[in-house]
């Protein structure tokens, strides 16, 4: 079952495919065997209290809100978590096309576009104190 190709919702395009492999794999597994709830939806991320239902754009600005507020910070979209993914990738020396393919971005133009936010980044954070 390594390296398995799912299908899914993702960035307004249904039914894409997507790899679970490793590390995403076993998460998956164990979310699905130990901490779905038990219900008739066939989404993969469901509300935890009944009715169970399949989570709404909505409701993913709603939990991504309250993880802010816990944590003490500003409130930010999941969108921003994807914007934060890419350029700390770049920063780690993985490749736009690296990149893109983690993001699922169906062109490249859309991840070049991270290529100036690797630019504008200080080479060397730590020096600059």
């Amino acid at each position: 079952m390594r390296g398995r190709r799912d299908r899914g919702h993702g960035q307004g395009q249904p039914h894409r495919a997507a790899s679970a492999t490793g590390h995403r794999r076993e998460a998956l597994a164990a979310w699905l065997t130990r901490g779905r709830p038990a219900c008739e939806s066939r989404a993969v991320f469901v509300t935890v209290r009944r009715p169970y239902r399949q989570l709404t754009p909505e409701a993913v600005r709603a939990v991504m809100g309250r993880a802010c507020d816990r944590a003490g910070l500003e409130r930010r979209g999941a969108h921003r978590l994807r914007h934060a993914l890419a350029t700390e990738m770049l920063r780690a020396g993985a490749s736009l096309p690296e990149v893109g393919q983690v993001l699922r971005h169906r062109s490249q133009l859309s991840t070049s576009l991270y290529a100036k936010v690797d630019q504008d980044a200080d080479p060397h954070p730590a020096e600059a104190r």
